[in-house]
């Protein structure tokens, strides 16, 4: 599995990596395999930087990178490409003033 495409939202983010999980590997003893081969299923290490949906599709950012475990099968799928992603999230939550209050 390469990393899930950027510009998501982290739920999102988590839902393609766990769809993935579900459709293609099973849970044994020891951890994961592959459904389609049998094989033990690895994983190399993914980097998401997180940027701010504020800013729309322009990946910008506080510099944010988060590190995420992105799991593959060495025989059906090959070690990850493209392990480097983003995620975006509103990063300006808008708060009430005290005079609202």
């Amino acid at each position: 599995m390469d990393a899930p495409p950027g510009r998501m939202s982290p739920d999102d983010f988590q839902r393609v990596l766990d769809e993935h999980v579900v459709a293609h590997y099973e849970k044994g003893d020891g951890g994961y395999k592959c459904k389609r081969c049998g094989a033990v299923i690895k994983r190399v290490t993914g980097y998401a930087s997180v940027h701010s949906a504020e800013f729309g599709d322009t990946c910008a950012g506080g510099g944010n990178v988060r590190q995420f475990p992105l799991p593959y099968c060495p025989n059906c799928e090959g070690e990850p490409k493209q392990t480097a992603t983003c995620v975006h999230v509103h990063m300006f939550i808008p708060t009430r003033s005290a005079a609202a209050v």
